[in-house]
């Protein structure tokens, strides 16, 4: 079973660098200032609003400004419906670092890619996609799993690197899991895993500085799911893509980037 499951990701993952190369001229998005008027229908704009608080990587959110984050809804990709109690995603930034971190519910926690920058997509895993500067520019990629593996690549255009290249970015950035559940475990029913992501702003440099209250940035979170006996994953996003293929950064939504007076005031 595990063969036909890495025939299906392989064909998945060939699938999604396909609409990556092929993207070319049609991957025209933008960032955005705040007075800039708002994207095109379908895509979204979600806030990643400031921190009031130092944010400590371990998986577990449990900082009062998790709790007051707002939460993002991945959808599953084959049949676009709301995952429902799956769970979400959430954002959050500071001067210094911009932070992501999940909740997820899945009942086979699987993650066998033991290796940093190695092909993380083949496990359960966390995704986040960002591109800051409008035009043909660079985008970013960030991966956590359940086996606390890390992931980060830039492509600097569709189809301008192989992943050889494109992998040899490293962004230090820092991240955790945490485990409701035991990995790698088929015969036991888990309840999930929540993770947590903290990325410099120094990262994308020369590429972009870092934002000011009110800009936007393209993103889109991203989550494959495995299930022992399930032929193939499941694929969720933030993004309503019209088709499988996470590198459509046209259709990416908008990350906005809320000031700290809101928060403070609620």
């Amino acid at each position: 079973m595990r063969s036909i499951l890495k025939q299906r990701r392989a064909i998945v993952f060939a699938a999604s660098l396909a609409a990556c190369l092929a993207g070319g001229a049609h991957n025209r998005c933008c960032a955005a200032p705040a007075e800039a008027p708002l994207p095109p229908p379908g895509q979204g704009v979600f806030e990643a609003r400031h921190t009031t608080g130092p944010i400590t990587v371990d998986g577990v959110l449990d900082e009062a400004d998790w709790s007051r984050a707002q939460p993002f809804a991945l959808v599953d990709l084959w049949d676009k419906s709301p995952p429902g109690d799956r769970g979400p995603m959430y954002a959050l930034w500071d001067a210094e670092y911009v932070y992501f971190a999940c909740d997820f519910t899945d009942s086979d926690l699987y993650a066998k890619v033991m290796k940093h920058d190695g092909k993380t997509w083949y496990d359960d895993v966390f995704e986040v996609f960002l591109k800051p500067a409008e035009g043909e520019t660079p985008y970013f990629e960030l991966h956590i799993t359940p086996g606390n593996v890390t992931m980060d690549l830039k492509v600097p255009h569709p189809g301008d690197h192989t992943f050889e290249e494109q992998i040899k970015w490293e962004s230090k950035f820092s991240a955790a899991a945490h485990l409701k559940g035991t990995l790698n475990t088929p015969g036991d029913r888990d309840e999930g895993w929540t993770a947590e992501m903290r990325i410099p702003w120094a990262a994308f440099a020369p590429v972009a500085e870092p934002p000011k209250a009110g800009d936007r940035w393209l993103f889109a979170g991203c989550r494959y799911d495995y299930t022992a006996h399930e032929d193939g994953p499941l694929h969720f996003s933030t993004a309503r893509f019209k088709f499988l293929g996470f590198h459509r950064t046209h259709e990416y939504d908008w990350l906005q980037f809320q000031s700290g007076k809101r928060e403070l005031d609620e």
